[in-house]
């Protein structure tokens, strides 16, 4: 099925409401959701630990999550509200960032002013190019008969 270029949805919603090409564009946004985990085990390392005691590996994962939490926060509040914003490259944002938050944490920065800093890169730079053959997931679901140009 995959060669034959084969999607395979079901659904119990009525058609009038739910068009073929909508439903395929909703298991695109779906996708999303897995390129988030995989961007958090890839780049945030949350599914490896360098320690074989159990404290450590509980400390260590709780670390990253903490870390990632705000990473993903920090997203949230600087490019989330804009359908083409780019994960990776907000990720890349917050890392470059993480020192600065740091300081702002433990009183030696204005956490306002890191966070405004921050947030404002990410609106500005973290965006995803437009494409023509292979639209974008934000591109479908602002016109979902893109879906087989």
């Amino acid at each position: 099925m995959q060669l034959a270029d084969w999607a395979i949805l079901l659904t119990n919603v009525p058609e009038e409401l739910l068009s073929a090409q909508e439903a395929l564009v909703v298991m695109r946004c779906r996708w999303q959701i897995e390129l988030l985990w995989k961007l958090w085990k890839q780049y945030g390392k949350i599914d490896a630990w360098r320690s074989g005691k159990s404290a450590r590996i509980e400390t260590e994962i709780s670390a990253k999550l903490l870390g990632l939490l705000t990473q993903h926060w920090m997203t949230i509040l600087g490019c989330w509200q804009d359908p083409q914003r780019s994960l990776r490259k907000a990720q890349q944002v917050s890392q470059w960032a993480a020192s600065a938050l740091g300081f702002a944490l433990v009183g030696e920065m204005s956490l306002s002013r890191v966070i405004a800093r921050i947030t404002g890169a990410m609106s500005k730079g973290c965006r995803i190019n437009s494409r023509r053959k292979k639209p974008n997931t934000y591109q479908l679901v602002r016109d979902p008969t893109l879906i087989h140009s």
